[in-house]
C-alpha cells in the first residue's frame, strides 16, 4: 500500500514540475541541475522513455542561463554544482571538453576569491565549492590546499574568535558574533569537508589539526537537560542560546555526521560515541514543537530527515533508525494533501504556509528525490550533495 502512496505521489510532483516554468538557478539545490537530476532517477526507476530526454533538455536551460551570464558558482545555485550534475545524469557527450575546461576555471577563480574573504559558507561560499572539487576524478590539490591553509592560519590565532570561521551576516553583509555550527552554513560542514581533504592524503597534518580542534570545540557546546543535545550557534557570543531544530540544514544531525566522518579519519572513539547518542537522542525526537519540523522539505524539514534516517537505515540495518525513517515519511505523506500546495504540499516561510516552487532544497523536486529512493530502497549520487552517503 505505502508503495502505491508514494508512487502516486511522485507522479503528481512530476506533473507539477513538468507544467511549471524552468527555475532561474541553474545548480543543484536552487536550479535546473537539479531538476536534471530528479528526472534522471525517474528515468533510472520507471525506464519510461518519456523521461529520456527530460534531463537533456534541463541542462540545455541551464546552459541557456549560463550563456546569458549567470555568474553564481555555489554548490546551490551556481555552476560547481552543474559540473557534477552533469556526471550525475551521464550527460557528458553532451557538453565539449572546452566548455568544462572554462566552467572549471571560473570555479575555481572564484572560489579562491571566497577563501581570501573567509567564506567558509557550505551552501553560499568556500566550503561547498571545495566539496564539489572532491568529487571529481581529478583534484585540484593546490585549491584544495589553500582550503585547507587558509582555515589553519585562523584557528592558530590566539583568541576565541578564531573559531569564527563562520560567522553569520547581517542584513547589511556585516559579519556579527554568532559561530555556526550547522551543516548547511557552520562548523559541520567544513569538518566533513576536512575529514574527505584527509582521507584523499592532501594537507593530512594540517587538515587533522583543524579536526582536532573544531570537533573539540563542537562537543565543548554539549547542552545539558534540553530535548536537543546541541544548539545551532555557538554559545560563546551568545550564552542564552539553548535548544537547535531536527533537520539537514541546523541542529544535531549535522553535528552527528560531522562526528561520525571526524572519527573515522582520526579514529576517535569518544567522537564516535558522541555521534552515536546524538543519533539515539535524534530518533526519540518527535514532537513539532521541540523538532520545528513544519513542512516536508529536504532543507529543514521532514523530507531531508526522512532522506538522512534512510540512508543510515541502510547503512547500519538498525530497526531503531528504520521506524524513525518511516515516522517521518509518512508525515511528508501526510502533509502532502493541502487543497493550496503544489502537488499537495506547502512550506513554511515567514510563519505562514505558502507555495513552494519545484527546487531541490525547499520545493517539491527535493521531496520526489527522496521518494525515488525510498522506493528504490538506495542511497542515490546525490545524497552526496547533503553530505549523506
Amino acid at each position: 500500500m505505502i508503495k502505491g502512496v508514494i508512487e502516486n505521489k511522485i507522479n503528481e510532483i512530476e506533473i507539477e514540475i513538468s507544467k511549471s516554468d524552468p527555475l532561474k538557478d541553474i545548480g543543484f539545490f536552487s536550479g535546473e541541475i537539479g531538476i536534471a537530476i530528479f528526472y534522471n532517477q525517474m528515468y533510472e526507476y520507471y525506464k519510461k522513455e518519456e523521461f529520456r530526454e527530460k534531463p537533456r533538455e534541463r541542462l540545455v536551460n541551464t546552459f541557456d542561463l549560463i550563456n546569458e551570464g549567470y555568474k553564481s558558482t555555489t554548490i546551490c545555485s551556481g555552476i560547481s554544482s552543474v559540473l557534477i550534475g552533469i556526471k550525475q545524469t551521464n550527460s557528458e557527450s553532451l557538453v565539449d571538453s572546452l566548455t568544462i575546461e572554462v566552467l572549471n576555471k571560473k570555479v575555481i577563480e572564484s572560489v579562491k576569491i571566497m577563501i581570501e574573504r573567509r567564506n567558509f559558507d557550505f551552501l553560499h561560499g568556500s566550503t561547498g565549492i571545495i566539496w564539489t572539487l572532491l568529487l571529481f576524478d581529478k583534484i585540484d590539490i593546490d585549491v584544495v590546499s589553500y582550503y585547507v591553509d587558509s582555515i589553519y592560519k585562523v584557528l592558530k590565532k590566539v583568541s576565541k574568535h578564531r573559531y569564527s570561521i563562520v560567522q553569520t551576516r547581517n542584513e547589511e553583509g556585516k559579519l556579527v558574533n554568532f559561530i555556526n555550527l550547522s551543516l548547511s552554513h557552520g562548523l559541520s560542514s567544513i569538518i566533513i569537508t576536512l575529514a574527505k581533504i584527509a582521507s584523499k592524503n592532501i594537507s593530512v597534518a594540517k587538515a587533522k589539526y583543524i579536526l582536532t580542534k573544531l570537533c573539540n570545540f563542537i562537543i565543548c557546546e554539549k547542552l545539558k537537560n534540553i530535548e536537543a543535545l546541541y544548539p545551532s550557534f555557538s554559545r560563546i557570543f551568545n550564552p542564552e542560546i539553548m535548544s537547535s531544530r531536527l533537520a539537514w540544514c541546523y541542529g544535531d544531525i549535522g553535528i552527528m555526521l560531522s562526528l561520525q566522518k571526524a572519527s573515522e579519519v582520526l579514529d576517535i572513539p569518544e567522537w564516535q560515541n558522541e555521534a552515536k547518542l546524538i543519533l539515539a537522542n535524534s530518533i526519540q525526537r518527535k514532537s513539532i514543537v521541540d523538532t520545528k519540523v513544519y513542512d516536508p522539505m529536504l532543507c529543514h524539514g521532514s523530507g531531508g530527515l526522512t532522506a538522512i534516517f534512510h540512508a543510515l537505515s541502510l547503512k547500519y540495518n538498525d530497526v531503531a533508525i528504520n521506524n524513525i525513517k518511516d515516522y517521518w515519511l509518512n508525515y511528508t505523506l501526510k502533509l502532502g494533501s493541502q487543497k493550496n500546495g503544489l502537488a499537495g504540499f506547502t512550506k513554511l516561510y515567514d510563519n505562514i504556509q505558502i507555495r513552494p516552487d519545484i527546487s531541490v532544497l525547499s520545493g517539491i523536486g527535493g521531496i520526489g528525490l527522496m521518494l525515488l529512493s525510498v522506493l528504490d530502497n538506495s542511497i542515490p549520487d546525490w545524497y552526496t550533495f547533503f553530505m549523506i552517503d
